[in-house]
């Protein structure tokens, strides 16, 4: 029996985290299915392991998109910087 899986993202895509208030370009290094979970290793000066589930929460597809949660953060009184 064969099994086809479908990230949401590739390989070596360009994507932008915010996490401990920054905006942060990265990509995706690795794609992992375990746990009835698909998970992304992103390259950010180390490893970082996230859910795909991410998507729109934290991992961002575009710039745009993370600059626009940024901006609602910082309407919420956090201070974001971008990388």
């Amino acid at each position: 029996m064969k099994c086809t899986i479908e990230f949401p993202v590739e390989l070596g895509q360009k994507v932008w985290l915010v996490r401990n208030n920054e905006i942060e370009e990265t990509f995706v290094e690795k794609l992992v299915f375990k746990s009835n979970n698909t998970f992304m290793k992103l390259f950010c000066n180390a490893i970082y392991e996230t859910s795909c589930r991410s998507i729109g929460k934290t991992v961002f597809l575009s710039k745009e998109e993370a600059e626009k949660i940024a901006e609602q953060l910082k309407a919420a009184g956090a201070e974001v910087e971008v990388k």
